[in-house]
């Protein structure tokens, strides 16, 4: 049958009714892919995830939005999947998930009516735990994500909370590669923060245990964004903050009166993005690395409570 994506259901509110068509087996091979997804030792995993990524015809190759593909398909009790194209392709990429193994990405399966076998991993572990004046950090946010994010390689972010002794577990990720292990920042609450983390994974099967990892007080950025006389600040003005190589960001609402307030940040550098419709940062009077007409860049070490951020209109 063809699986079928939906949007967000709570099954608390609302009954859902599903109806599967089944794949037209009249179609031509360069319509067709097909695959069986194995696990090491070359038995079906049953219930994995096929997303297709990108695609390649005679003349063109992207990744990205796929019209006339299906959106995803499922691996039956045999570990097989077909997934159907509106158009001739002559390759798809392909992300595949499954539980308890390490997601997948494959790139440019043949459509060519021969079955591709796809071999999963358990792939490796990142475990270790969260402290704060030598006490287990409880429920804290963290993440971690590849530092390769190369089209092909990159599958992604994984987040979690610690649990009643601050331990985090991140088992599947994939091996041998350069990780950031982080804390995600809310930007709403005073809280503990760790600085990014770098770590290798070991091999396949492998663990990797970072220890006891301290936290830091979190940092406060906050300050105000300086409009033109008279000028009045729009309804849902925002400063948006992201970090990198961490895969993590949080926004905030700019008060009526133009002040802002961001807590609980790491000591790292920020791209700062302020959103207020119908103006740009005025970069011939802002005292920062700018990145176009609304981002900057600002390492922050320290608490820093005098931002001024000076906008002017478009």
């Amino acid at each position: 049958m063809r699986a079928i994506v939906t949007d967000y259901i709570d099954p608390s509110k609302e009954e859902l009714t599903l109806k599967l068509e089944t794949v037209p087996t009249s179609l031509p091979p360069d319509r067709m892919l097909r695959g069986r997804v194995v696990n090491e030792t070359g038995r079906p995993v049953a219930g994995a995830l096929v997303e297709p990524r990108g695609a390649k015809t005679s003349d063109r190759r992207w990744r990205g939005s796929l019209p006339g593909v299906d959106a995803a398909s499922g691996t039956d009790n045999e570990g097989r999947f077909i997934v159907t194209s509106a158009d001739a392709k002559l390759g798809l990429d392909l992300m595949v998930t499954a539980p308890g193994f390490a997601v997948k990405p494959v790139e440019l399966l043949a459509l060519n009516g021969e079955e591709h076998e796809i071999r999963l991993q358990r792939g490796a572990t990142v475990l270790g735990s969260l402290m704060s004046d030598n006490k287990p950090v409880v429920g804290r946010a963290i993440g971690i994500v590849q530092r390769n994010r190369s089209v092909g390689q990159f599958v992604g972010e994984t987040t979690l909370a610690t649990d009643e002794m601050g331990q985090f577990v991140f088992p599947n990720l994939q091996p041998n590669q350069s990780y950031v292990l982080y804390t995600l920042c809310s930007g709403t609450r005073e809280e503990p923060t760790l600085k990014v983390r770098t770590i290798t994974t070991g091999e396949n099967n492998t663990d990797t245990d970072v220890g006891d990892l301290a936290l830091i007080a979190g940092k406060t950025l906050a300050g105000r964004v300086d409009l033109p006389d008279g000028a009045k600040l729009p309804a849902d003005a925002k400063i948006r903050i992201g970090r990198d190589p961490a895969w993590d960001s949080c926004e905030v609402a700019i008060a009526s009166d133009g002040t802002f307030e961001i807590l609980g940040l790491p000591q790292e550098v920020f791209t700062v993005n302020v959103t207020v419709a119908g103006f740009t940062i005025d970069n011939s009077l802002l005292r920062f690395q700018s990145i176009g007409d609304s981002r900057f860049a600002l390492r922050l070490r320290e608490d820093r409570r005098d931002l001024v951020i000076p906008l002017s209109a478009r």
